[in-house]
């Protein structure tokens, strides 16, 4: 965010800058004279800054993600409260990098192991811890005369019946016994 409008995020070299001392360590302020202290870096020279406050951001392993920081073209006057709501901003945004992180790989596990359940050639039903049915692969729904829509959410014995090879008897679903055995 600079003069009032929302900015495009920018890369800059991170050796000699403030952030160098950020990255990986804990919070660091220059609430005046920044560019005194950095008198090789450009983007402070370039943006006429004036005072800096950055943090670290940690992923919940304490594995650093990055950092954050405040840069203004003035001094900041009382820098302890601006850290402090840095380091809470800092912790949140980097939950918010890590969940987005996870959610990314489980989406993408999550849909190798639907195209592989799909791709193959044998039937794949399955159900939730209630029995009802969850999934059916194209080899299932060609078996059980069910589409996935419509087998969604009902009972796995409504969907699939098993019979026994001799006397065409409707015989126990062992998916079905170990689902009572295990809500026992």
């Amino acid at each position: 965010h600079a003069h009032g409008k929302l900015s495009d995020n920018f890369e800059y070299q991170i050796a000699g800058s403030p952030c160098e001392h950020v990255m990986g360590r804990d919070i660091c302020s220059y609430p005046s004279d920044v560019q005194a202290r950095f008198p090789n870096n450009e983007l402070l020279k370039d943006l006429r800054i004036h005072s800096y406050i950055g943090a670290p951001l940690y992923d919940s392993r304490g594995c650093a993600l990055g950092g954050i920081a405040i840069l203004d073209t003035r001094p900041i006057k009382d820098a302890q409260p601006v850290e402090w709501l840095l380091r809470v901003f800092a912790a949140r945004a980097a939950a918010e990098l890590e969940r987005k992180h996870t959610e990314d790989v489980l989406f993408a596990e999550t849909e190798r192991a639907q195209i592989t359940l799909h791709s193959i050639g044998d039937a794949v039903i399955s159900t939730d811890a209630r029995g009802r049915i969850d999934y059916l692969n194209p080899v299932a729904e060609q078996l059980t005369g069910w589409t996935h829509s419509q087998a969604w959410n009902t009972a796995a014995g409504e969907v699939f019946r098993i019979v026994a090879a001799i006397g065409e008897k409707i015989v126990q679903n062992p998916a079905q016994l170990c689902l009572l055995e295990n809500c026992e």
